[in-house]
């Protein structure tokens, strides 16, 4: 019984979070670092956007994205813009977006990695963890 109770509480922490917050998307370009969450060959230079949650109403907080792209193993932060998004904004965007926007608002973040910075003038294909 005890893990059920465990469990109700920490699901509806996240749901308060998620309640009093709102999704801001970083994007930065970065290094991957040994050791990273994905496994990635260390000195790769990749695009990725972070969709981090942050307190209703509040400015973009790059120390904070830069913190967490440290933590999961990212150096060498360039950052190339910041703004909030809604999940209605997404409408008509690809599921991933959408997922990494629930991801960020449940669990604080989400990384969208892409393949390179720049392929022939666009961005390539992303992956996310």
């Amino acid at each position: 019984m005890s893990r059920y109770i465990v469990f109700l509480v920490d699901f509806f922490r996240q749901i308060m979070r998620a309640m009093n917050g709102e999704v801001h998307v970083f994007g930065v370009e970065a290094t991957v670092l040994d050791g990273n969450q994905l496994a990635l060959p260390a000195g790769e230079r990749r695009a990725v956007a972070l969709f981090m949650r942050q307190k209703k109403g509040t400015d973009h907080d790059w120390d904070l994205a830069e913190k967490t792209m440290s933590e999961a193993g990212w150096g060498n932060i360039k950052h190339v813009l910041a703004k909030r998004i809604t999940l209605k904004g997404l409408n008509g965007k690809a599921p991933l977006f959408t997922d990494c926007y629930e991801d960020a608002l449940v669990n604080g973040s989400a990384l969208l990695v892409y393949q390179d910075i720049e392929v022939s003038g666009e961005s390539s294909s992303p992956s996310t963890s």
